[in-house]
């Protein structure tokens, strides 16, 4: 009983956080001596005031903005994927760290992963422009730790982007075997890979001006999807066959003996999947309306949205567990059918399949429109070497269509050579790779920006936590720490070891930034 009380006490923390967060920064807004919405005077009248923020940062705005609101909420929300991850890493989570992780590990995470959301938040609002992170650490620690930053945080995102559409490629191909009654082979595999990859890219070049709808179209299509789920497991399974305390017993996932805590805590890691992504609206602010009000909302409701949704439905989905699974030491994207079979059999898939086949196609959209992002806005710093072509927007889609396309080319190459060395079983390679990457993103910012000391509501950032600010980016700090460490011993070593390619290649390349900027003089 005692342990069950201190799991729903995770709940209730997390909960109020995010309505004292969500309160703090709402009051900042409306109580910033110096900043002022101009969308009361008309559109026109705000985006000329974005347009002159972003001219304070040397950038001329050449991309669309027509984000708001919803939309911008898209970015993050979608590129997030709570939906299409929980598929993904609910089978595995659970077979490694037994059910306790939804008890005790996922509370905890959602817990710290808004409060990282907060303070990303905060620094989305400093900083209105498409680097997101990445700018923040130039401004905070300069040439050397924003390459870290934008080349880790391109890494992460690529390689999450890849393992939504992964797993968006076996499950349609699944369906397809099922449907039309052939044998799934590598090369059919491989085919709906390049097809949806493929697609993401082609669909951001010829509808752009749909843009706007489709990261709308994904935030409903999640909430709407995953409430369904929920409701379906209240009204016509719950309860099951285990009381909620089974969750808190510390029960491996066959229920038949004790979980170690190396166990829980390399579950616990793949919860984390959850949540990453959530900087995504910030990679798009340049492209959004009232960039320093609406980004950081984005952000932070992402976050928190996602985390209530995906608590509540793998905690009901988990009084249904099957501890006699012939999936649950599956490493590859097959573990994606204990999610299936747990909603429901032959009903889940066939209904809620195409659901979840559509919320991945439309998550796997805002990874590539995120990591595009990221690679334009180092392209047009003058980072890479062939940057004139990657930082190209196109005159009539006003998106950077080189970057989306390389970005698609990269998805493309890291299955290809995972594949290669770990066959069928990518996901805890590319899962190892997003955390270390995309953490050790979000730590180097945030660390530069703690050691500069200056407040957030100093910096002239709308959107602030206050008094708060200094304690919960701590927080952050120790929690990314302590994540990435865990991380590297407990989860695929390839993740470790493409941060540290990473920030060795961010030296070089601001090495050689450098020296051309000193040979032109600049």
């Amino acid at each position: 009983m005692a342990s069950a009380l201190v799991g729903f006490f995770l709940h209730a923390v997390f909960f109020l956080f995010i309505i004292a967060v969500a309160v703090r920064g709402s009051l900042a807004v409306g109580r910033h001596p110096t900043y002022q919405s101009m969308l009361r005077y008309g559109l026109e009248i705000q985006l000329l005031q974005d347009r002159n923020e972003l001219s304070q940062y040397g950038i001329i705005g050449i991309l669309r903005r027509q984000l708001r609101t919803v939309s911008s909420m898209g970015m993050s929300f979608n590129a997030i994927a709570f939906l299409g991850t929980a598929v993904v890493v609910y089978g595995p989570s659970i077979g490694t760290g037994g059910l306790s992780v939804i008890g005790y590990g996922l509370p905890a995470v959602a817990l710290l992963s808004t409060a990282l959301g907060a303070t990303l938040a905060e620094l989305a609002s400093e900083t209105p422009t498409a680097g997101g992170v990445y700018h923040a650490a130039y401004a905070s620690g300069g040439g050397r730790a924003a390459a870290a930053t934008g080349l880790l945080l391109l890494m992460g995102y690529i390689a999450k982007l890849t393992l939504l559409a992964g797993a968006f490629a076996y499950l349609a191909n699944d369906y397809l075997v099922a449907r039309f009654s052939f044998t799934a082979t590598s090369v059919s595999y491989w085919i709906c890979f390049l097809i949806v990859t493929a697609s993401l890219a082609a669909v951001q070049q010829v509808a752009s001006r749909a843009m706007r709808w489709l990261l709308s179209a994904g935030v409903w299509l999640q909430v709407l999807a995953a409430s369904a789920m929920l409701g379906c497991l209240l009204v016509l399974f719950w309860p099951g066959e285990y009381s909620p305390a089974i969750l808190y017993q510390w029960k491996d996932a066959a229920l038949t003996g004790n979980v170690t805590m190396p166990a829980f805590l390399t579950g616990s890691l793949l919860l984390l999947l959850l949540f990453l992504g959530m900087d995504g609206s910030g990679l798009g602010a340049e492209e959004c309306v009232e960039p320093r009000v609406h980004v950081p909302w984005a952000i932070f409701l992402s976050v928190a949205y996602s985390s209530l949704l995906v608590c509540m439905l793998l905690f009901f989905l988990s009084l249904l567990w099957n501890p006699g699974g012939d999936l649950l030491s599956e490493q590859g994207f097959g573990g994606a059918a204990v999610f299936l079979d747990t909603v429901g059999s032959e009903w889940g898939r066939g209904w809620w399949l195409p659901l979840i086949l559509a919320a991945l196609w439309l998550s796997c959209y805002s990874s590539l429109a995120a990591s595009a992002r990221a690679l334009f806005s180092m392209a047009r710093d003058g980072i890479f070497p062939i940057g004139s072509k990657l930082s190209t927007v196109s005159l009539r889609s006003a998106l950077p269509l080189y970057a989306i396309w390389a970005c698609a080319a990269a998805a493309i190459a890291v299955m290809a050579v995972l594949q290669s060395l770990y066959e069928l079983a990518v996901t805890l390679p590319l899962a190892s790779i997003a955390i270390v990457c995309l953490l050790a993103a979000y730590g180097i910012a945030l660390s530069c920006r703690a050691w500069r000391g200056q407040g957030a509501k100093e910096n002239g950032a709308p959107w602030h936590l206050g008094s708060w600010s200094s304690p919960i980016r701590y927080i952050a700090i120790c929690w990314i720490t302590a994540a990435v460490l865990l991380a590297s011993v407990l989860l695929d070593p390839i993740g470790p070891a493409t941060g540290t390619l990473m920030i060795a290649f961010s030296w070089l390349m601001a090495r050689q930034l450098r020296l051309r900027r000193k040979r032109s003089g600049k």
